[in-house]
């Protein structure tokens, strides 16, 4: 790993930025602008719209923070639907048949379809670095146990063991893309790609005109014939009355009548300015800025974004020596983000297996207490086997006999302790081993505890030891050494 990464400083330092006149960057159309920070504003909301991935191989993240994995890469011209923003992130849906892990634990796979059995979030796939290293939750609200989800095939560990499965992302599934790397879709690509997934084409509805009103029907007045001296438009009048005014007629309204209504023009939303392109010196400022920093928290992503910007307004012909520092400052970038993403995964499984070790050792701890003991017996020094001629092992005795007699041997080891225990009445645990030639068992121990200290082990007789034994007289010295007092064996 060290060589790596001298082999990539050795590359990076292969390739230096030449001073650029200002006049030149004016002129590729560069301006002066801060680079992005750390720090990003919150995701809000906005109303969802379709969006066209400007660049290619453009990752699709799994979170808004710097540094979040990528979950895929999209390529140039793909129509996403945008439904969040903040000055850094875009949030956008998942495109279809997009994939999501699932946990062996939380999940019963049947037949095409991999049902939940408890609820749960999905992981959002790594996309370079796979089930291990997915540790993003993918949903915010868990989906409910039960609930099915389509099959893309099933994760297995090196040793063939099921880990979980892959499978088709649900439609709340977001990831996050650069504001950069996206412009509005045209009405004809949103239809092309509403096609291309089989979405129902939009219509749009047909505004109703109102009924035009119908004059009010009168019924006609009856004509009467009337006496020849009187006028059919003069009012008739009784004879001895006087004639009044003929009464005015209401004016009403036609039922039904449409109200028009002054539509006003909707003015369009104001449109947020898009973010300056950084000039070659600001950015080689910033990179020699990312590069001393530890490779697992700089901020190689944003200055990637930044520098590919610059790249895509830099004309190739004009400028082809910049354009070609652009080119390899981005590739160097691109290159730390693969060796940091492959250290994240080297960590997250040194994590596990750390982690598998510990609950094996607790496990063989929790068996070893269980076990009832092999043998027990008082530990003692043998003459036979000190370690000198023969090899070195300890001397296992029956407490309570009448006669002393040996058990067996015990094979030293270092974590045993074992000359601290000589004297002490002891159970064993570990496998024993008859040595045919000795008729006794070899013990390879696993644990030895002390069961009674020495001064409290009961003798193997009743009666006491001679306070001083007699010396063997000069004719009865054996000419070899004596067989060891406790090995079972009747003198020859």
């Amino acid at each position: 790993m060290n060589a790596g990464c001298r082999l990539v400083q050795g590359f990076i330092g292969a390739v230096t930025f030449f001073a650029t006149p200002a006049g030149l960057i004016t002129a590729a159309g560069l301006t002066d602008a801060a680079l992005p920070t750390t720090a990003s504003a919150q995701v809000k909301d906005v109303a969802p719209y379709h969006a066209v991935v400007t660049g290619d191989a453009t990752p699709l993240r799994c979170a808004d923070i710097t540094g979040a994995y990528r979950v895929a890469e999209l390529a140039k011209g793909q129509v996403v639907i945008v439904d969040g923003e903040s000055p850094d992130w875009s949030r956008v849906a998942y495109p279809p048949k997009t994939g999501a892990f699932v946990r062996i634990e939380e999940s019963q796979l049947d037949g095409s379809t991999v049902k939940l059995t408890q609820p749960s979030k999905l992981r959002a796939a790594n996309a370079v670095s796979g089930f291990g290293a997915s540790w993003k939750s993918l949903l915010n609200e868990p989906l409910a146990a039960g609930a099915s989800l389509k099959l893309i095939e099933t994760v297995k560990a090196d040793d063939g063991t099921v880990q979980g499965y892959r499978v088709v992302a649900p439609d709340s599934a977001r990831g996050f893309i650069a504001p950069s790397a996206l412009r509005r879709a045209t009405d004809a690509e949103i239809a092309a790609y509403k096609k291309s997934i089989g979405a129902p084409a939009e219509t749009k509805p047909v505004e109703a005109k109102p009924a035009e009103p119908k004059p009010a029907e009168t019924a006609p007045a009856e004509n009467k014939p009337g006496p020849s001296d009187n006028s059919l438009l003069k009012p008739m009048t009784p004879e001895g009355t006087t004639p009044t005014q003929p009464p005015t007629q209401p004016t009403t309204q036609p039922e039904n009548t449409p109200t028009v209504v002054e539509q006003k023009p909707v003015q369009p939303a104001a449109q947020t300015p898009p973010r300056a392109v950084g000039t070659l010196e600001a950015l080689e400022v910033s990179f020699q800025k990312v590069r001393k920093e530890p490779v697992l928290e700089a901020e190689l992503d944003p200055l990637i974004v930044e520098i590919d910007r610059a790249i895509e307004v830099t004309d190739k012909t004009k400028f082809p020596r910049r354009h070609a520092q652009l080119v390899q400052r981005r590739d160097y970038l691109k290159l730390q983000v693969d060796y940091r993403d492959r250290l994240r995964t080297l960590e997250e499984a040194k994590r596990r297996i750390d982690e598998a070790r510990g609950q094996s050792q607790q496990r063989l701890a929790e068996l070893e207490a269980q076990r009832v003991y092999t043998v027990v017996g008082q530990l003692l020094p043998s003459n036979v086997y000190d370690g000198k001629d023969l090899p070195l092992m300890y001397r296992l005795q029956a407490v309570g006999g009448v006669v002393p007699r040996t058990l067996g041997y015990v094979k030293p080891q270092e974590q045993l302790q074992l000359p601290a225990k000589l004297g002490m009445v002891v159970g064993l645990i570990g496998r024993a081993s008859l040595d045919p030639s000795l008729r006794l068992n070899i013990f390879d121990a696993v644990r030895v505890d002390v069961l009674k200290a020495a001064d409290t082990v009961a003798p193997a007789s009743n009666s006491a030891p001679p306070e001083n034994p007699p010396e063997p007289s000069p004719e009865n010295q054996p000419g070899e050494p004596a067989a060891d007092a406790g090995d079972g064996q009747p003198p020859q």
